[in-house]
C-alpha cells in the first residue's frame, strides 16, 4: 500500500502542476464501480488514493467503492479477503445493513451481463436457504459515477489463434452475432453496452487489446470504429488511447488500448457542457503522459525460477501436458511452451532461445 500511495501521490502533485498548481474546487462524493478488470488491486487503488486525498488535506472531494464484477471464483476470493481487510475504510452501509457483519462492504458480483437487469449474484452478502445454508444474495446493481472495466478480448487478441474475424462479430448476440458464447468478447461489449445505457452513467474507462482499432481485410471497419458506433447511438463518445505498458512502469512489451468514453446527454455528477468533448479528451490524454514512469526490470518483480511456487506450477503444466498427449497433443512441445512461460516470468537463469523476456530486462 506504501507503493501505491507513494506514486498516487505523485501523479496528484504532477497533475497539478500540469493543471497550474490549483487542485480543482470540488467539493463531492465521486461513486466508482470496476468489472472484468483481471485484477483484485481496483480496491486497493480507490483506498489508497482516498487516504492520499486525507493527507493532502483535500477533504473536498470523495471517492466511494461501490462494487467489483468479477467471474473466476478463485479472483473473487481474493477480493473478498481485501474488502474485509479494509472494511473500516467503508462507512457507507451496503444492501442491507441489518442482516449482516460485512453489509457496508462493496457487492461483488459475478456475471457482467446481468448488471444492467437491477439486481445481480453478490458474493459478499448472503442469506440464507430452507435448510440454514448461506446463498448469495440478490443485490441491487448501484449506480456508480466511474466504471473501469476491461470487457472480454478473448476473440479480439492475437494470442487466440482461433479469434474470430467475421464481420458480424459486433452485431448483438440476440441479433444472430457471430460470437454469442457464454462470456465472449461480443456477449462482455453488450452487457457493459446495456450496463451503460440502463444506469447512463457518466465516465467510463475501457480497457482492451489494441489489435481492435487495425481494420482487417475482411471487416468493413475496425472493431473499435463499430463499438464507438453503437455507443454513440446511446448518446456516448469515446476516445481511444493506444499505452505502451512499458511506459507506465511495467517490465512487458505490450500495447493496450484505454479508451475514455463520456456520457454526453445526461450526466449526473459531472458538468461535461462546460467544454467541448474534444477538449476533454485532449486533457484524457495529457494526464496519461503525466503517469509515465520509466520501467523497472521483470527480475525484480517476478519470482525466481526455483521458487517452490514456479516448481510446482511447471508440475502442474506437465501433469496437463501428459493429459493432453491422449488427446494428439506433442508433449515435447507442450512442455517447450511451458518452460517458455516459466523463463518469462522467472527471467534467472535466462535461455536466449526460449525466453520471452523483454531485452531491457
Amino acid at each position: 500500500m506504501e507503493g501505491i500511495e507513494k506514486l498516487l501521490d505523485e501523479h496528484i502533485r504532477d497533475i497539478m502542476q500540469a493543471s497550474g498548481g490549483d487542485w480543482p474546487d470540488i467539493r463531492k462524493e465521486i461513486t466508482i464501480a470496476t468489472a472484468c478488470t483481471g485484477s483484485a488491486q481496483d480496491i486497493l487503488t480507490v483506498v489508497a488514493l482516498q487516504r492520499v486525498l486525507r493527507n493532502r488535506k483535500m477533504p473536498g472531494i470523495r471517492f466511494r467503492y461501490l462494487y467489483n464484477c468479477e467471474k473466476q471464483a478463485s479472483k473473487r476470493q481474493w477480493i473478498n479477503a481485501l474488502h474485509k481487510f479494509f472494511q473500516a475504510e467503508f462507512d457507507s452501509p451496503g444492501p442491507a445493513d441489518d442482516v449482516d457483519d460485512d453489509s457496508c462492504l462493496p457487492c461483488n458480483f459475478e456475471d457482467m451481463t446481468k448488471l444492467h437487469t437491477g439486481f445481480a449474484k453478490c458474493h459478499m452478502h448472503f442469506d440464507k436457504d430452507d435448510k440454514g445454508k448461506p446463498v448469495c444474495r440478490l443485490c441491487p446493481v448501484p449506480r456508480c459515477d466511474i466504471l473501469i472495466c476491461s470487457t472480454s478480448c478473448k476473440d479480439f487478441s492475437s494470442a487466440n489463434p482461433q479469434q474470430n474475424g467475421k464481420s458480424d462479430l459486433m452485431n448483438d448476440p440476440k441479433e444472430g452475432g457471430s460470437n454469442s458464447s457464454k462470456g465472449g468478447s461480443n456477449e462482455t461489449y453488450y452487457g457493459l453496452r446495456n450496463l451503460m445505457q440502463k444506469q447512463r452513467i457518466d465516465v467510463v474507462l475501457w480497457e482492451n487489446v489494441s489489435e481492435i482499432t487495425k481494420q482487417k481485410e475482411d471487416q468493413e471497419e475496425a472493431i473499435f470504429d463499430t463499438m464507438k458506433r453503437k455507443w454513440k447511438e446511446i448518446n456516448y463518445d469515446a476516445q481511444p488511447h493506444v499505452v505502451a505498458l512499458t511506459s507506465l512502469g511495467l517490465p512487458h512489451n505490450r500495447n493496450r488500448l484505454v479508451a475514455m468514453i463520456l456520457n454526453r446527454h445526461d450526466p449526473k455528477t459531472f458538468d461535461l457542457s462546460a467544454r467541448a468533448m474534444g477538449a476533454i479528451f485532449d486533457r484524457f490524454r495529457r494526464l496519461y503522459q503525466v503517469c509515465e514512469r520509466k520501467h523497472g526490470c521483470a527480475s525484480d518483480f517476478l519470482l525466481n525460477d526455483t521458487d517452490p511456487l514456479v516448481l510446482e506450477d511447471l508440475k502442474n503444466r506437465q501433469e496437463v501436458a501428459r493429459v493432453r498427449k491422449k488427446a494428439g497433443y506433442d508433449q515435447n512441445k507442450a512442455i517447450t511452451a511451458c518452460k517458455s512461460c516459466l523463463l518469462y516470468t522467472s527471467p534467472s537463469p535466462r535461455d536466449a532461445t526460449l525466453s520471452r523476456m523483454p531485452s531491457s530486462a
